[in-house]
């Protein structure tokens, strides 16, 4: 073709692009709404529609030269949406019109979709085609998609014997407690709403208990503690514990966490005499170390604070042992008592006791041992 004016033709043919029109482009950034697309039933789906790629003027130019507004054939009204859950094989369609999509911002190119009525804890595979006018556009990448799963297991759970006050539970002495601690697992998806702490106690404090433990939908916090002396109404008495967790986010419960053991030692123990022997100067008796052992585990939050020896000629009283330490934990220990103390006569050679020894505790708890016999034997100085 030429062109001409009332002049004539021109000598250089003039040219003219013509575009026709066309499907949709790939829809390329196919993906979620959120980084973790797991929610309850559904997959919450985002997307771009595809950049326009032509001209409207089919590729011509304004007589300044740039070029008119370009679109990508005509406008897409429509979506092929198909989707299965694994490992299905068969895939089921959804078509959606502009009415069905959210678009967030108007003139945007941006758009939403909530596939809704899909089944937790599955998977799902989906892929999504435009539709305009023409035809049928190419379709997506799969994605892969999962629903809203069962959050994991507490992690890390430990359990703690503690003495102690614990308000508003325990505000007159000190007694038993427990503490739990664990780490936060995944979520499945949502929020963690609470755990449940089931604990398992010794039969006097009746049947096992289940506790919730209530998480704020804006705590961050990746591990907990959680503190517990009273069961059934009842404080806690020593004996053989056990729990297990589990945890709920609003829609569904983990499995539940192997079972943790916790034995509760008893506050204060007795002390059981196993000997005494006396020691002797050219004057007479000088003391006698008696040998007790205490053979039941306690409370070391609980320490004992004397050791008071009953039955002699005195009383006598003492916080150490022979190696001027402080008398604590179960096993053996020994203790010196003195002949006189402060001008006072505690044990005459001869004289047949019955012996007791009475262990204070820091709560004020006092625990008295069986009696033992002793009787300091006489010795004459040899000449």
């Amino acid at each position: 073709m030429f062109s001409g004016n009332e002049r004539g033709l021109s000598s250089v043919p003039a040219t003219i692009t013509l575009k026709t029109s066309s499907v949709p482009s790939i829809i390329n950034d196919f993906g979620f709404t959120n980084v973790d697309e797991r929610e309850n039933l559904m997959v919450n789906l985002k997307w771009t529609d595809p950049s326009n790629t032509g001209s409207s003027s089919g590729g011509a130019a304004t007589a300044a030269g740039a070029a008119v507004s370009s679109y990508n054939g005509p406008p897409i009204t429509a979506y092929n949406l198909y989707y299965r859950k694994v490992p299905d094989t068969t895939w089921t369609k959804e078509t959606l019109t502009i009415s069905n999509v959210i678009i967030p911002t108007a003139g945007s190119q941006v758009r939403r979709y909530v596939l809704r009525n899909l089944f937790n804890e599955s998977k799902y595979q989906i892929k999504i085609e435009p539709i305009n006018s023409v035809g049928i556009g190419p379709e997506s990448a799969i994605i892969n998609a999962r629903t809203l799963m069962k959050p994991g297991v507490p992690t890390n759970i430990t359990i703690t014997s503690k003495y102690g006050l614990l308000p508003p539970s325990i505000t007159d002495m000190s007694r038993n407690y427990i503490n739990i601690t664990w780490s936060k697992p995944d979520t499945g998806g949502t929020v963690i709403k609470y755990y449940n702490i089931t604990i398992t106690p010794p039969a006097s404090l009746g049947s096992g208990l289940t506790y919730p433990y209530n998480i704020s939908s804006t705590d961050t916090r990746t591990s907990y503690s959680a503190d517990i002396g009273v069961l059934n109404n009842l404080y806690l008495v020593d004996g053989s514990y056990s729990i297990i967790m589990e945890t709920y986010n609003g829609y569904l419960t983990s499995n539940e966490s192997a079972r943790v053991f916790l034995t509760i030692n008893p506050t204060s123990a007795k002390a059981f005499i196993f000997n005494i022997e006396g020691y002797y100067t050219s004057s007479g008796l000088s003391y006698a170390d008696m040998t007790f052992s205490i053979n039941t585990q306690w409370q070391i939050a609980n320490p004992i604070t004397s050791v008071k020896v009953n039955g002699l000629n005195a009383t006598y009283s003492t916080s150490l042992n022979t190696d001027n330490q402080p008398i604590s934990g179960s096993g053996q220990h020994k203790i010196r008592i003195p002949a006189t103390n402060a001008g006072s006569e505690i044990i005459i050679v001869g004289t047949e006791y019955n012996v007791t020894i009475t262990l204070i505790y820091r709560d004020g708890q006092q625990q008295i041992s069986e009696l033992f016999s002793y009787t300091p034997e006489i010795r004459y100085l040899s000449l």
